[in-house]
């Protein structure tokens, strides 16, 4: 009850729309975020592969944890499009992609699914994420949006894995058998 009385209070009463904009970005996904907005040129920008604190200090704190690709926040657009085209890439994924990153055909014997068909943004986002990597969900999330986690966790070798990440046993991107273990 006393976190509802705290929604209303901040989005009813507050004068000050970051507040209502932290407090309604933390329950809801989806509210929009304008270049104009305060909050938006508060955010901690970094490449840190660790995020120190919780959604919830953040919110206290009114800033977001985000992450950028790195030519995205230099604004170096036309590393990766057309300068003659707002969306066209420069090449196709993947091999855009290891202009940069490494090619992980020439580091492993066998490979996921996407990286094998060039498909880097199903799991990254190619600008900015919330979280680390870029990644586009975390945890079992990311890999039961495609692998059926029924199957997996049915299955005799998963069956009491209960949220352990799945990459604290398998190599997202590769591996020198067909499972990818580490």
């Amino acid at each position: 009850m006393l976190i509802i009385f705290f929604i209303a209070e901040a989005c009813l009463f507050s004068c000050a729309p970051k507040v209502n904009k932290s407090v309604l970005s933390f329950f809801f996904d989806g509210v929009p975020v304008q270049k104009s907005d305060p909050a938006v040129s508060e955010r901690n920008i970094t490449g840190s592969t660790e995020q120190a604190d919780s959604s919830l200090a953040l919110l206290i704190r009114g800033k977001e944890e985000i992450f950028y690709h790195y030519p995205y926040k230099e604004k170096d657009c036309i590393s990766c499009h057309d300068k003659n085209s707002k969306s066209e890439l420069i090449s196709e994924e993947p091999s855009l992609c290891y202009t940069c990153h490494d090619d992980f055909k020439e580091k492993y014997k066998v490979l996921h699914g996407p990286v094998s068909g060039g498909y880097c943004t199903k799991c990254h986002n190619p600008h900015e994420s919330e979280n680390a990597k870029l990644l586009i969900r975390t945890g079992q999330q990311l890999c039961f949006y495609c692998h059926d986690s029924k199957s997996i966790k049915g299955g005799e070798t998963h069956s009491d894995i209960g949220n352990t990440d799945c990459t604290e046993c398998h190599n997202a991107h590769g591996g020198d058998d067909r499972y990818m273990i580490k």
